[in-house]
């Protein structure tokens, strides 16, 4: 027969002070979790060279990443991209289990970060790893990965989607690629429907994606262009909320799920002004 065990009382001047403690801000447990349940974070690759993949991450900073390998690939090396930041982050792979990530260090954050690994075997459609957020959480992700270095056709538009438009914090991110068999690309513009416009303040902007430097002007309320220089084949921007405003309106319908998907209209330019307009919905993650 198992022994009961009698339990005295609380005592009141106790449960009274636990009280206080919380009042006070003593759950600091709970705000960390609060802090962690905005926190948001994508991943995606693109294959671009001979045995090597650009990840490029996106939403909440973190302060370190690891990405894992598989049963038919193993990393080999891996390098960030940018930002390009001192001191630089720790980065290695492990052999055993297979993985490869880098390390900020825990008192700082970098936003956005794009690393470059090399591998062995055959090319991945997908990774999986986890990232370290600002708040010390950890988050566990999937990355897509795409191949387009024997892909053909028409530029296009891949990975899109918005997130923040629930706080009223709109971002948008998406890949713009040409693939091989067209011309490179020269210029790009961003239309935005009703709703979703460009913040006055955004101007004229100079932006670095993936290693090209680009010239971005607001043109109209909803209507963003950017240009080169230098024409590229695969870019990847993010506009964050500083461009972007989002109106009362459509913040109430994303929020009663009214709204699911954002559609946005881009005009592409290549290096010969070949214009291909090209139509999407991106899904509202949150």
């Amino acid at each position: 027969m198992k022994e009961r065990r009698f339990k005295a009382p609380v005592p009141l001047l106790v449960i009274l002070l636990i009280a206080l403690f919380v009042a006070l801000g003593g759950g600091a447990t709970v705000a960390s979790a609060k802090q962690a349940g905005v926190d948001t974070i994508s991943v995606h690759g693109t294959v671009l060279s001979q045995k090597g993949i650009d990840f490029w991450f996106s939403g909440s900073p973190i302060v370190a990443f690891e990405l894992d390998g598989g049963s038919t690939f193993q990393f080999t090396g891996i390098g960030v991209i940018e930002p390009v930041i001192r001191p630089a982050p720790k980065c290695s792979v492990t052999q055993t289990p297979n993985s490869a990530g880098c390390d900020w260090g825990v008192t700082r954050t970098v936003g956005d970060p794009a690393v470059g690994v090399s591998f062995t075997g055959q090319t991945p459609r997908m990774v999986t790893g986890w990232v370290m957020l600002g708040d010390g959480t950890t988050a566990s992700f999937t990355a897509p990965i795409i191949d387009i270095r024997n892909a053909t056709g028409p530029p296009a538009v891949t990975q899109s989607y918005a997130t923040g438009m629930k706080r009223g914090q709109p971002q948008f991110y998406f890949a713009l690629s040409a693939y091989q068999g067209g011309s490179a690309i020269a210029a790009f513009t961003v239309a935005f429907p009703r709703g979703m416009s460009l913040s006055p303040s955004t101007g004229t902007l100079h932006e670095h994606w993936n290693g090209v430097s680009f010239t971005c002007t607001r043109q109209t309320r909803h209507r963003i262009g950017c240009q080169s220089k230098t024409p590229f084949g695969y870019v990847s921007p993010h506009f964050g909320p500083s461009m972007l405003v989002e109106s009362k309106a459509l913040q109430s319908m994303v929020e009663r799920r009214k709204v699911k998907k954002l559609p946005v209209t881009f005009d592409v330019v290549d290096v010969l002004n070949h214009i291909t307009q090209l139509h999407v919905n991106a899904p509202i993650k949150n």
